[in-house]
């Protein structure tokens, strides 16, 4: 059930990212499948975030639309880039036509963040 996941504890040096991630740690709300999946964001940066999972999350997202809800933020279309048992990697889909406005939404979001 783990694509592209990262082994707890292994490190091959520092981590290659191309946005910084800021700490967050804010409840959130997956919607998958018609389903709502309680999480805990963890770090976002601005293409993507890490959450916590609550429980055993046996279910295998990869390639199926999610929505990221994080309350009195906003919903944001995302995918799942990587997973471990106790972690998704999220990135957010930036739509052709409303990259731009997706883009300045997360913007804003992590603006609100930082507080």
């Amino acid at each position: 059930m783990s694509y592209n996941a990262r082994p707890r504890g292994f490190n091959t040096g520092p981590e290659r990212r191309d946005e910084a991630r800021q700490d967050v740690m804010r409840s959130g709300v997956l919607h998958h499948d018609g389903r709502q999946t309680p999480v805990k964001i963890e770090d976002i940066s601005a293409k993507g975030v890490r959450v916590a999972l609550y429980s055993g999350f046996g279910e295998d997202l990869k390639d199926r639309p999610i929505r990221l809800e994080l309350p009195g933020l906003g919903t944001y279309p995302v995918r799942v880039r990587w997973r471990d048992s106790l972690h998704l990697g999220l990135d957010f889909v930036l739509h052709g036509s409303r990259s731009g406005t997706m883009r300045a939404q997360i913007d804003t979001l992590l603006r609100r963040t930082r507080r």
